[in-house]
């Protein structure tokens, strides 16, 4: 059987919102797996202390043209214990109205089976198996 992670969340406005500690600070994430990649608030970025990175990337809101956004790398990224290192972190404005921090993204997501259980309010990752 593969190893699971089990994440617990809480739905707001329809959407599953799960705890991610970006070195070593906890704010609150959208699973997103429309999203390619992870996005955090530009507001967070008076707590890192860092300075967007020079790469942009292209982000494709919906029903909108796609815009480059700025990019931070993330050092320690951990969503339920699983941490990736050096995650690039498109930064973006969210509108004031939502209360989230970020989105979880397939760039982090992407090396797991997902699965969202709305009765529990539980993200599951689990690990894909290697290739023989």
């Amino acid at each position: 059987m593969l190893h699971a992670n089990r994440i617990p969340g809480r739905f707001y406005n329809g959407v599953l919102l799960v705890s991610v500690d970006l070195n070593g600070s906890v704010f609150k994430f959208v699973v997103d797996s429309g999203a390619t990649y992870c996005a955090i608030s530009r507001k967070l970025l008076d707590k890192f202390v860092a300075e967007p990175a020079d790469l942009k990337i292209s982000i494709a809101p919906v029903g909108k043209e796609p815009v480059f956004a700025s990019t931070l790398n993330i050092e320690n990224f951990i969503v339920g214990g699983i941490r990736q290192k050096n995650v690039l972190t498109s930064i973006v404005d969210f509108p004031p109205n939502l209360q989230i921090d970020g989105l979880l993204g397939m760039d982090f997501m992407g090396k797991y089976r997902i699965t969202i259980e709305p009765d529990t309010r539980t993200l599951v990752l689990r690990q894909i198996p290697k290739k023989k």
